[in-house]
């Protein structure tokens, strides 16, 4: 007797107890239901930094410290980097400075009525150099400032032209005549201004180390 009232109380228990589970299942969220228990939380991966150059204008590369660094971009050849200037009708060009910028110069010369070329009595080349340029009858043409050792000028006509060079204070003065044989070649008028040697002596007036006659030497601009 004892044995079957065990047994009848065992089955009652059991029986209440499955409504109770399946209700408990039914609260859990449907991906906890379907995958089992949650497991340990962990923060999300961040992806590797990228290393790939911008799409923008300017180019950028990446540092050891992650900064991003815009790549300079220098024009390769003096065609791009010297421009020609053009100032109450007159077209001028600066450069020279180094072998190849000199180099271009005197290939461009043709296309000038004038070509004026600042150096030292030792021989070197010299830059920023101040020059005004005037009519025979001394009216002002075109007063620029060149910061290389070559300046080429395209003159409105044929004529006498007065020339004011002023490099560290120093001041020279030249008369150029200018022909009108641009179909013959012959009409490029060419001056060299020498000054002292403590002109070329001045690091602020001095362009390189070559001489006027020939190589320029490397030079920055």
């Amino acid at each position: 007797m004892n044995h079957l009232l065990r047994l009848t109380v065992c089955h009652a228990v059991l029986t209440a107890s499955f409504p109770l589970a399946a209700a408990a299942q039914a609260s859990l969220p449907a991906t906890e239901a379907a995958n089992g228990p949650p497991s340990r939380l962990t923060a999300p991966a961040l992806p590797p930094p990228s290393t790939e150059l911008s799409s923008g204008g300017v180019n950028t590369m990446r540092s050891e410290a992650g900064l991003d660094i815009e790549a300079e971009q220098v024009p390769s050849s003096p065609a791009e980097r010297l421009r020609p200037v053009m100032r109450n009708d007159i077209t001028y060009l600066c450069g020279g400075i180094g072998d190849e910028e000199a180099a271009y110069m005197k290939s461009e010369a043709s296309s000038y009525d004038l070509m004026l070329t600042f150096a030292a009595r030792n021989g070197a080349y010299l830059a920023d150099v101040n020059v005004d340029i005037a009519d025979g009858k001394g009216k002002m043409l075109l007063r620029t400032r060149c910061d290389s050792p070559l300046l080429l000028v395209d003159l409105p006509r044929a004529g006498n032209y007065r020339i004011r060079a002023d490099a560290g204070g120093h001041v020279i003065r030249r008369s150029v005549k200018v022909n009108a044989g641009r179909k013959t070649g012959q009409h490029l008028a060419t001056a060299v201004l020498t000054w002292p040697q403590q002109v070329a002596e001045n690091p602020s007036g001095r362009a390189s180390g070559g001489g006027a006659g020939g190589s320029t030497g490397s030079g920055m601009r």
